[in-house]
């Protein structure tokens, strides 16, 4: 069993999940949660009985949904390659190699004081913004200088993917975590004590996981340096033979870039700031002798009934965010002076660099898929729920629950649709609302599903084996931590 999962663990382990669910399909009725209660979609059927009432996955059911998700979800894959598309090409220009490298030798000896720095800007943006996934556009560039600095490569895992989860766990008005709990978890959250829990749990969570990267970066011997895969060693010494530029353009260039982005994520109404809809709205009603050219150059080209658009910042979605890339795109091709074909090679090889994230992430949209379409797990989940019912042990059996849920579901959406019905009617929201979140992220940080997880595991090549004998200090002490803050709120 051990050299089964030598090689390609990950990818091994969640097959084994997709086996497990498909399974769990013929053992165990469909079902879902309301109002506190579970409610089966057949009532004539007693028991577990999932075969005779035929809400089975079948054969060709599984490929036929592993083939659909890469449809469903498309736009988080073309996210994927954009990412990737778009680092490569830039990994081809000198004066971003060489600003790479400035911030190399700037934190050449303070590679702590680094790690810290962006484990925090990760947790800032995951936590506030509408959508974590906007994290993995700026991670190249963490790993390219966390290369040049020698750090390994779990560490840069949890520099990294590491600064995301602990968003998640500190989410205050982002739309995909905090949104979640409130539109599919039927909770209705009230920033009280629940926002400062939040807050102090994620710091607490900070603090412990960059004192094990400073423990590990300063002590280990470990010589698996973290791979620049964006600008490889072949291509930095390429650039060096290029005709030297300033490096002040592409330095602005990529500044505005990355405010531009944060800035569209941010849910600014959610701050009673309207400036940028009011903003967008002028712009986009501007004329000029009759003639709308905002609309016409930007967007919102009627064909048929349908109209599409650049949304205000603040309403950015990853989909938006891909339309901006693909011009980012041509952008920073200019700035580069990097050559058309130089420029198509990129993209073939962002593409060859997004395969494997792709396939795991298709893999873990699988599992999503028929967990949501053949709705089982409740069934699961509610006898966890009995085992657990008595009041002392409600929050252990809520920690399982959650864990369950985000093993079969990943996405925070999914995960709290299938789980939230549960607790909809518990009297108690703020402790509900924290709970909910601080667990989701706590099996985040476990869960190979957890998407964030397993695009760092895939991205940084970390073995599965490596994170854990890494992690499993921080996530006994970030356990002790939130289920002590859940009894609190609970019971004092």
């Amino acid at each position: 069993m051990k050299k089964f999962f030598e090689k390609h663990d990950l990818f091994k382990i969640i097959a084994i999940l997709l086996i497990v669910v498909t399974l769990f399909t013929w053992i165990f009725r469909v079902a879902f949660f309301q109002n506190g209660e579970l409610v089966t979609f057949n009532e004539k059927v007693e028991g577990v009985a999932s075969i005779v009432d035929e809400s089975t996955v079948g054969v060709f059911d599984l490929n036929a949904y592993i083939i659909l998700i890469f449809y469903i979800f498309s736009n988080t894959f073309v996210f994927l390659f954009l990412v990737h598309a778009l680092n490569k090409m830039l990994g081809k220009s000198k004066a971003y190699a060489t600003i790479v490298g400035k911030f190399a030798n700037l934190f050449k000896g303070k590679e702590i004081v680094y790690c810290g720095i962006s484990m925090l800007f990760y947790a800032f943006v995951a936590s506030i913004c509408n959508d974590y996934l906007v994290t993995l556009l700026f991670i190249p560039f963490t790993i390219s200088v966390l290369n040049r600095l020698k750090v390994d490569k779990v560490s840069a895992l949890a520099t990294t993917f590491g600064g995301v989860m602990i968003g998640m766990l500190g989410a205050t008005y982002s739309s995909t975590i905090v949104g979640s709990i409130i539109n599919y978890g039927g909770v209705a959250i009230k920033y009280g004590n629940e926002m400062v829990a939040t807050i102090i749990t994620s710091l607490i969570a900070f603090i412990a996981l960059l004192s094990l990267v400073g423990l590990r970066i300063k002590s280990s011997d470990n010589k698996d340096v973290v791979e620049d895969k964006f600008i490889t060693a072949e291509e930095f010494k390429k650039t060096k033979k290029k005709k030297s530029k300033s490096i002040i353009p592409m330095a602005i260039t990529l500044g505005v870039f990355a405010i531009i982005v944060i800035l569209g994520f941010i849910p600014w109404e959610s701050f009673k700031i309207t400036a940028f809809t009011k903003l967008h709205e002028n712009v986009m009603n501007a004329t000029l002798f009759g003639a709308n050219y905002p609309k016409i150059l930007l967007g919102t080209a009627q064909m048929s009934q349908t109209s599409y658009s650049i949304n205000a910042l603040g309403t950015w979605d990853i989909t938006s965010l891909s339309a901006f890339l693909i011009l980012m795109l041509f952008v920073f091709k200019v700035m580069a002076g990097i050559k058309l074909d130089d420029m198509i090679d990129s993209i073939g090889d962002g593409l060859r660099l997004a395969i494997k994230p792709a396939i795991i992430l298709g893999m873990i949209y699988s599992i999503l898929a028929i967990s949501v379409s053949f709705p089982v797990i409740p069934m699961f989940i509610n006898g966890i729920n009995k085992a657990f019912s008595a009041n002392a042990l409600k929050p252990i059996g809520w920690l399982l629950n959650v864990f369950i849920a985000t093993l079969f579901n990943g996405d925070v959406q999914y995960t709290m649709s299938t789980i939230g019905g549960l607790f909809s009617t518990f009297s108690n929201e703020t402790v509900v609302g924290y709970a909910m979140q601080a667990f989701y992220a706590f099996s985040s940080f476990i869960a190979p599903t957890s998407i964030a997880l397993a695009l760092g595991l895939t991205m940084l090549d970390v073995k599965v084996k490596d994170y854990f004998k890494f992690i499993w200090k921080f996530l006994i002490a970030l356990l002790v931590v939130v289920l002590a803050v859940v009894y609190i709120l609970l019971f004092v």
